[in-house]
C-alpha cells in the first residue's frame, strides 16, 4: 500500500511524532482514593497519529516526548509500546508536578521538593472545600 510519503529504505522509523503524552488513570466507578487498581490510558494528538499509522498501515512509528523519572513513567512507556509505537523518552530529573484545583495551587513538588502522599493530597484538596 502506498502511503504517499517518501521514506528512506534504511530509515530506523517510518514516522516520528514530537510531543506530549496525555495519560489518564481510570478506576472506573470506584472513587480514586478507594481504588486498589486502575487502567492507564495514553493519548495525545501526536501519539494518536503515530499509534494509528502503526495499527492501520503497519508503519514503524515512534514518539519523542518528555517523561517524569518515576515508576509511572515506565508504565506509560509500556502502554505506548503496546500500541506499536517506539517511545523515546527524555526523562526529567526535577520536573514540575503541580496539583491545581479550580485555579488554586494545592501541591507543588518544586516548593516541597517531593511528591505528595495520597493522604496529604486528599486532605489538601478537601480543605479547599471548607
Amino acid at each position: 500500500m502506498s502511503t504517499g510519503l517518501t521514506i528512506k529504505k534504511d530509515a530506523a522509523l517510518d514516522f516520528v511524532s514530537l510531543g506530549a503524552l496525555v495519560h489518564r488513570l481510570d478506576t472506573g466507578v470506584i472513587p480514586f482514593r478507594k481504588a486498589t487498581e486502575c487502567n492507564i490510558h495514553v493519548s495525545g494528538g501526536e501519539f494518536n497519529v503515530a499509534a494509528n499509522l502503526a495499527d492501520c498501515f503497519g508503519m514503524n512509528t515512534g514518539i519523542a516526548t518528555a517523561m517524569v523519572q518515576y515508576p509511572i513513567g515506565d508504565l506509560i512507556a509500556e502502554r505506548v509500546r503496546a500500541m506499536g509505537v517506539k517511545p523515546t523518552i527524555v526523562k526529567g530529573s526535577g520536573g514540575v508536578f503541580d496539583v491545581v484545583v479550580d485555579g488554586k495551587l494545592v501541591w507543588s513538588k518544586h516548593e516541597t521538593g517531593r511528591f505528595p502522599n495520597e493522604d496529604e493530597l486528599v486532605e489538601d484538596v478537601q480543605a479547599l472545600g471548607s
